[in-house]
């Protein structure tokens, strides 16, 4: 190999490694602008949990807002999906006269204590219905809990991992947790779908509403699908939440994306 070869395939070397270096600078900085676990957060913070009923605000934390289903009940009604046992409802009105506002709550504990102006009351397994009547320029912020939620105790709770669709798989462990009384609910580890389609979607919290037990689910990759962000939002529950159960905190965080936005620890 004579000197004049060896410049050359050393220039050529060089050129090539100087690409190659361009290359995954130019992809680190895509990547660093695409940060798809902030903009989840964003709508997680910003949006869930929340109603606007004209003249009246309607707000469950931590939750999330539920078309209505059945008859219409009237221009202030507002439909929540519980994402903890002990959740806290908020409603204020900017009207000049007394509201009726129509409240529906799925996924809370049986035993659950409603708001105490809550008046026709209407309970049916995990859901719970009912109206408050808010005069002019009123609020009211109250808890909503199982009676014995707030003391220190010992208590079971139900751990499944990936469903990912496999929801026959699935009910041979709901039958086991609906026929052990003491569990008081049950998390789910992310990925309960396979590719976070909303008709996944569906059919998972179709499967696991039937267990008796209020669930709530940590958001997974598999359920992070291109274009699909949103699904999980609408139809499972917020993705960054905390609750405090009988004397134990716990923190459900998104890190489907192998990353961890600081806003999630507000």
């Amino acid at each position: 190999m004579g000197p004049r070869f060896r410049r050359a395939h050393r220039k050529r070397s060089h050129a090539l490694a100087c690409c190659r270096s361009a290359a995954l600078l130019t992809l680190a900085a895509v990547v660093g602008c695409i940060d798809p676990t902030a903009e989840r957060t964003r709508r997680d913070f910003e949006k869930c949990g929340r109603a606007d009923l004209g003249d009246v605000e309607a707000r469950v934390d931590p939750g999330i807002v539920l078309p209505w289903e059945g008859e219409p009940a009237g221009p202030w009604a507002v439909r929540f999906r519980a994402n903890a046992p002990t959740v806290r409802l908020t409603l204020r009105s900017h009207a000049s006269e007394t509201r009726a506002v129509s409240v529906r709550i799925d996924n809370l504990p049986p035993e659950a204590r409603l708001p105490t102006p809550a008046a026709e009351v209407h309970r049916e397994g995990k859901s719970a219905r009912f109206v408050v009547r808010l005069a002019p320029g009123a609020s009211l912020d109250e808890r909503i809990s199982a009676p014995d939620s707030e003391l220190p105790q010992r208590f079971r709770f139900a751990w499944v991992g990936d469903v990912q669709g496999g929801v026959e798989r699935f009910a041979v462990v709901r039958a086991a947790i609906n026929a052990d009384p003491t569990i008081d609910f049950v998390l789910f580890a992310g990925d309960v779908t396979a590719s976070g389609s909303d008709e996944e979607m569906a059919v998972f919290r179709a499967a696991a509403d039937q267990a008796e037990r209020p669930w709530y689910a940590l958001i997974g990759n598999h359920d992070t699908g291109i274009g699909r962000e949103d699904a999980f939002l609408e139809r499972i529950g917020r993705l960054n939440f905390s609750f405090d159960h009988k004397g134990t905190r716990f923190l459900l965080l998104d890190t489907a994306s192998a990353t961890l936005d600081e806003r999630a620890w507000d």
